[in-house]
């Protein structure tokens, strides 16, 4: 049900195949513990714009695994008090490790970011790193690491992540999917005569991704129930879509100037 490019799928099932083989082949057969030191945790990277699939592919790994899923985000790991982000990162990794579960840490670039020396912010910061670092050496879990903002992460964390994988916004091909699966029920396109989805696609290209047209989905619904539109056209869905990309430039902080100005 996630709509996913060639290339991305299969490196997920790259992924699924080395997670099942580690310890039997891998490790074994293969002889590459000679140079794999004590337990070793397997990092997956997803990094891309928001709503791009990220943590949802994730999740879809762990299910293909058969495995639990913790969830974790960068806002609830962290703690103001001195060494309390450390003991909640160490309670994280043992909680996985009991329970055979793969941890999803969102908002990754926050304790994967670049080591600096500049206050004692940073020196707090620098040794919950150097802690989680330590963390994923001595551990045996899988973690992925969803991120906006790849650019920020230190080396030291790239190096000990097996797969780095670039989850772009979608493309017409996969936007017209998106569509397809939100909005592609009997009760959405009673009368189609008026609708495309290639039409609709155009207009969300390079703006919208697949969060953004789930969201969208479901504002058409509302509309559809309170009978405010009897029945999805291109005019009324680019309607909506014009009010959601106007509040999502707001959020950005994006002036877009009107046809008028111009």
């Amino acid at each position: 049900q996630i709509v996913l490019r060639n290339e991305i799928r299969e490196t997920l099932e790259e992924v699924i195949t080395f997670c099942k083989h580690k310890d039997d082949i891998l490790l074994g057969e293969w002889g590459l513990n000679d140079f794999l030191k004590g337990n070793t945790s397997i990092g997956v990277n997803f990094y891309g714009e928001s709503g791009t699939g990220k943590s949802i592919s994730a999740e879809a790994v762990a299910n293909a695994l058969g495995l639990k899923v913790i969830r974790a985000d960068y806002s609830a790991m962290v703690d103001s008090k001195w060494g309390d982000t450390e003991k909640n990162l160490t309670a994280l990794f043992q909680k996985a490790e009991a329970t055979g579960s793969v941890i999803i840490l969102n908002e990754a670039d926050g304790l994967l970011s670049k080591r600096t020396d500049s206050s004692s912010t940073a020196s707090n910061m620098n040794e919950v790193k150097s802690h989680l670092l330590t963390l994923v050496d001595r551990s045996n879990v899988i973690i992925f690491y969803t991120t906006n903002l790849f650019e920020n992460f230190d080396k030291a964390f790239f190096r000990r992540i097996l797969y780095h994988v670039n989850f772009p916004m979608p493309n017409h091909d996969e936007m017209v999917s998106l569509l397809k699966f939100h909005i592609g029920g009997p009760k959405f396109l009673k009368d189609p005569s008026n609708f495309s989805y290639d039409t609709i696609a155009d207009m969300c290209v390079g703006t919208l991704a697949g969060g953004d047209i789930k969201n969208l989905s479901l504002r058409l619904c509302v509309k559809m129930v309170a009978n405010k539109i009897p029945v999805l056209t291109n005019d009324n869905v680019k309607q909506e879509i014009d009010i959601y990309i106007k509040s999502l430039n707001d959020s950005k902080g994006v002036r877009v100037v009107p046809e008028s100005d111009v």
